[in-house]
């Protein structure tokens, strides 16, 4: 696969693709992956782990990439519903956290 340089780094919401086929090659042979942009769905990683060579069921970094992608992007549509479901709690969480009270109020706990 050739390197290739933009000046925005890839991202796994428009190019997993692109992402996992380079991190993976030997697993994707071909360079890319189910044609998808985004994340792969369940049923495609279920796919994917359990072909003929068990080459991807192997691959520990290949399912700690799925597993750290699907705990991340759960998080980030928990975080999408909660701020749809509530926007005026949502402002208020929103100012007191970056307020210079709380921000003087939290430098002790790190």
């Amino acid at each position: 696969m050739k390197s290739h340089r933009t000046k925005e780094p890839p991202d796994e919401f428009s190019n997993n693709d692109f992402i996992l086929s380079g991190a993976f090659s030997f697993i994707f042979i071909f360079g890319h992956t189910y044609d998808m942009q985004a994340s792969l769905k369940s049923h495609k990683m279920n796919n994917l782990l359990l072909q003929f060579t068990n080459i991807a069921a192997t691959t520990s970094e290949l399912h700690f990439f799925f597993y750290n992608q699907k705990s991340r992007h759960s998080n980030i549509r928990g975080m999408s519903a909660k701020v749809k479901g509530n926007m005026l709690a949502f402002e208020t969480f929103s100012n007191k956290i970056t307020s210079s009270t709380f921000k003087n109020e939290s430098k002790g706990l790190l």
